[in-house]
Order: structure tokens, then C-alpha cells, then sequence
């Protein structure tokens, strides 16, 4: 569901970008792109409708402004074939009245309802639509508390329609809702409520250009299936194999379980209206990525421990122990190596000082880890975002990471069999 700014409503993402404001501070209008060429009469919010339908008496602009007119035309009532009750009313395409007789005994059809107690039966459509119809006002009655289970009730009034009067070429509901949507078919494996889609496969979405909210995790969609829709407003792409491409009214992207291998400063560029993102990596939350976004962009994603946006070392605690435990390792072991090996006065090495210096050596290695880290971290400080993919793919770093499993297995190892060794020694007494 769509959340107006306010936080005080949610809508239906059909409602959004749908010419009329349905939040009360109208924020789910406020954020759309339009289409600047219209072939038809341009409402006042922008709506687009033919120009038959100017001054036709019917409201087909949300705002009215197609019957702001200087002129009104005067409609009649056809009563040539008048019947008296009981019998079924209907509307004929023009507007006209047409009668069907009923015999005493027959009840109102489900699409109508009768007017008490002996009436005409009248379609369900004007029943609480403001305009009496009955002859004694019974249509207009209770209307705060009717209800129409079964029924469609129209957007955002009392009106109700019956399937039978749904999707017929005339519009029943006071905004003509109950016309909307009637060629759109869903596409296989999707499950749709307007222009809201959940699907499990990719589909061509170049049939389906107005839809408004896509959740198409797993489904496989790429960048060219999401292009051609401009108004979608809510995207989920998580776990497929593309990222996304530019679409202006998007307010919602969800990327989590996408296989994003490289990122550029425009990936989100023009997404003016996004307001939450979710991603899988820290990286698409980097302020670099979002220059044309406001502060309001609510960003997901888990944190690295160890990197940043910036840095390399994201912490300057951890960029200074470093450099330490880098100086200290070849300061420190080295002098060892040579005191053990000074030292021995005997050609024979015992276990103990062979052990001594093979811990110290792997610890010198793990001083050239720390070397690389923080050269590394020189180099791309304050830019490490633009060349984390380089950095990681990159000879040295596969390297480093080598030296660093090697230094950890080989230190263990040998502290294992020194601690074995003194074990002997000391607490059995064994010569070793």
C-alpha cells in the first residue's frame, strides 16, 4: 500500500498518479511525471480526454474542467414507452429510459432494487447516488449506513455497481472507476489487483505501460522488461539478475538479492520521487549514489564492520592500529629471529627455538597483510567506493587475503605445538 506524507492514509497503488488526490495532502499526486502531448482536450490536473467528450454534461475530467462551459445542452427523458410498476428500469446508451414488464409475482432482477413498496425496479447504480429516484425518496434513505456486499462499491462514495453494469461503455460511479482497467488482462503466473502485479516469471511490460506497483522477486525481469513503464511506483526486483532502469515516479525499490557487480555515480539518477530503497549491500545506500535525492530517502541495507562509502578502514581507531601492529610486527619479529638464532650456541636447533622462529616468521607475513590494508587504504581514501569492485578483484588483494589465512593457520598450528611441547617438557619431564 502507498503511504501518504502525512501518514495518515494508505492507499491502493492504482490510486496513485491517477489524476485526482486521494491523500488528504494530496502527496500521492504531487511526485508524478505527465505525459506533455495530449491529442485531446488537457484537464486542468492534466488529464487527457477526447474532445466528444467536452461539455457532454458528464464529469470525465476528476476536476471538472471539461464542464466548465459557457453553453449547456438539455437532455430528455424519453416516456414513449412508458409501463407502470411493477416492471425493471434500465438506462439505454443514450441516456434514455426502457421498460420491462413484470408480472406481480416476479421479483426485481439482482442487478436492480425495487422502490417500496410496489415500485418500478430500479438499477443497484442509483440507489445512494444523490439524485432521488424513487417516488417517495426511499433510494436516498439510510445511505450512511448501506452496504453492497457482492457489489462493487464506486471510489470513494456510496454508490454501488453490479458485475453485469461493470465494464458495459457506460460509467455508473460518480469518477467512472467502474470502466477502469476492463481491457487490462494479467499477464501467466501473476497475480493482479489493477495495476498492482505480483509475478513469479518475466513478462513483456511493454503491454502493461500505466502499471503503478511490480513485486517481481525471483521472476528473472532485466533492465529492458522494466524500461518502457515510466509510472511504476513500487518496484521489487530482489533476487533476479539485472538492477533496475530509471523509471521517474519510482518512490519504492527493493534490491535486495540482486547480483549488482559494479556501480556508477548515475545509477539512480533522476529518481527524484524515490523515497525508501532496500539493497543486500551497503554500497547503494552511499550518499555518492543519491545526488539527487533529498534527505527524506529511507535506505536499508546491512552494515560492513570493516569498510565504508569513504574507506577502505572506516574507522580511523582501526586505521591506526594497523599502521601499529604493522610496525610492531617487523620491528619486533625480525629482532627475535635474530636473538634466537644468536643465541644458539649448540649446531643443533632444538624444537623450542625452531618453533619460536617459525611463529615469528608467519607473524612477519602478517605484518605485510597490515602493510597492504593500509596502503590500500591510502590510496582510495575518500573515493574507496568507486573502486571497491577493483580493489577486491584485483591481484594484490587476493594476495593479502592468501597471506592473512596463512599467517592465522600457520600461527595456530604452531602455538598448538608449542604448548604441546612445554606440556612434555615441563610436566612429564620428557627430553624433548
Amino acid at each position: 500500500m502507498f503511504l501518504c506524507s502525512d501518514q495518515t492514509q494508505t492507499l491502493h497503488y492504482t490510486l496513485v498518479c491517477d489524476f485526482k488526490q486521494d491523500c488528504n495532502d494530496g502527496s500521492d499526486e504531487t511526485f508524478c511525471t505527465r505525459s506533455q502531448t495530449c491529442d485531446g482536450f488537457q484537464c486542468q490536473n492534466g488529464q487527457c480526454i477526447p474532445h466528444d467528450k467536452l461539455c457532454d454534461v458528464e464529469n470525465d475530467c476528476w476536476d471538472v474542467s471539461d464542464e466548465d462551459c459557457d453553453q449547456f445542452r438539455e437532455w430528455y427523458v424519453s416516456l414513449t414507452n412508458h409501463i407502470d410498476p411493477p416492471a425493471v428500469v434500465n438506462f439505454d446508451k443514450d441516456g434514455n429510459l426502457t421498460y420491462k414488464a413484470l408480472s406481480a409475482f416476479e421479483s426485481c432482477p439482482e442487478t436492480h432494487f425495487r422502490c417500496p413498496p410496489d415500485g418500478y425496479c430500479l438499477p443497484v447504480y442509483v440507489r445512494c447516488n444523490g439524485v432521488y429516484d424513487c417516488p417517495n425518496r426511499e433510494d436516498e434513505a439510510n445511505c450512511q449506513v448501506y452496504t453492497c456486499p457482492g457489489f462493487y462499491r464506486c471510489r470513494a462514495s456510496t454508490v454501488c455497481v453490479h458485475v453485469d453494469h461493470m465494464c458495459d461503455g457506460r460509467p455508473q460511479c460518480p469518477q467512472h472507476d467502474d470502466e477502469l482497467f476492463c481491457d487490462l488482462r494479467c499477464p501467466l503466473d501473476c497475480l493482479c489487483q489493477g495495476l498492482a502485479f505480483v509475478c513469479s516469471t518475466a513478462f513483456n511490460m511493454k503491454n502493461f505501460p500505466a502499471i503503478r506497483y511490480l513485486d517481481a522477486r525471483g521472476s528473472g525481469m532485466t533492465a529492458s522488461d522494466i524500461s518502457p513503464s515510466i509510472n511504476i511506483i513500487w518496484l521489487c526486483l530482489a533476487s533476479c539478475n539485472e538492477s533496475f532502469y530509471n523509471t521517474r515516479d519510482l518512490t519504492h525499490l527493493d534490491l535486495r538479492g540482486t547480483r549488482i557487480r559494479g556501480i556508477h555515480n548515475d545509477t539512480f539518477k533522476n529518481l527524484n520521487s524515490l523515497k525508501t530503497l532496500y539493497a543486500s549491500s551497503y554500497k547503494l545506500c552511499c550518499q555518492e549514489l543519491l545526488p539527487d535525492l533529498d534527505d527524506e530517502v529511507l535506505c536499508s541495507a546491512p552494515g560492513d564492520i570493516f569498510s565504508s562509502c569513504e574507506n577502505l578502514l572506516r574507522s580511523m581507531n582501526t586505521f591506526v592500529l594497523v599502521w601499529i601492529l604493522y610496525a610492531v610486527s617487523f620491528v619486533g619479529n625480525p629482532y627475535c629471529i635474530m636473538y634466537c638464532v644468536v643465541r644458539q650456541k649448540e649446531k643443533v636447533v632444538s624444537l623450542f627455538d625452531a618453533l619460536m622462529i617459525n611463529l615469528q616468521a608467519s607473524d612477519c607475513l602478517a605484518g605485510i597483510y597490515m602493510l597492504v590494508i593500509g596502503t590500500a587504504d591510502v590510496v582510495y581514501r575518500e573515493r574507496y567506493l568507486w573502486y571497491e569492485e577493483t580493489w577486491t578483484g584485483g591481484w594484490l588483494c587476493q594476495m593479502a587475503g592468501f597471506v592473512s589465512w596463512m599467517c592465522a593457520d600457520v600461527s595456530t598450528l604452531t602455538l598448538a605445538v608449542v604448548i604441546t611441547e612445554r606440556l612434555l617438557f615441563y610436566g612429564f619431564q620428557f627430553p624433548v
